[in-house]
C-alpha cells in the first residue's frame, strides 16, 4: 500500500509537469502564442491528478498504519514445562465382545 502510493505520488506529479508544458493546455493568446489561461484540457487533467494523489495519500496512509500496528518479533527465553503424569486408561470393551472374551483377552 505504501509502494502504490509512492508510485501514485510519482506518476502523477511527472504527469502535471509533462501536461504544463504541453501546447494543448495553454490558450492561444492575442500574438498567436500559447500563451493564454488554461485551457480544458489541463484543468481535466490536474482534477484528476489531484482526486488520485488524494486516493494515493489515503491508501499511502492506511498501509503506514498497518505496518505500524503490526506485532514485532519479541525475543523471549524458551519455556521449560514439566511433563504431565497420566494414568494409564482401559479400553473400553466392544459391544460383541462377550465376559468371557473380555476375560480372555485382558
Amino acid at each position: 500500500m505504501i509502494a502504490f502510493a509512492l508510485w501514485s505520488w510519482f506518476i502523477w506529479v511527472t504527469l502535471i509537469k509533462n501536461i504544463s508544458n504541453d501546447p494543448r493546455s495553454w490558450g492561444v493568446g492575442d500574438a498567436g502564442q500559447h500563451d493564454g489561461g488554461p485551457t480544458a484540457f489541463l484543468a481535466v487533467h490536474v482534477v484528476l491528478a489531484v482526486i488520485s494523489i488524494a486516493f494515493g495519500t489515503a491508501i499511502g496512509w492506511l498501509g503506514w498504519r498497518g505496518v505500524r500496528a503490526a506485532p514485532t518479533p519479541v525475543e523471549s527465553e524458551p519455556v521449560e514445562s514439566e511433563p504431565v503424569e497420566s494414568e494409564p486408561v482401559e479400553p473400553e470393551p466392544m459391544e460383541s465382545e462377550s465376559a468371557d472374551e473380555r476375560q480372555r483377552i485382558g
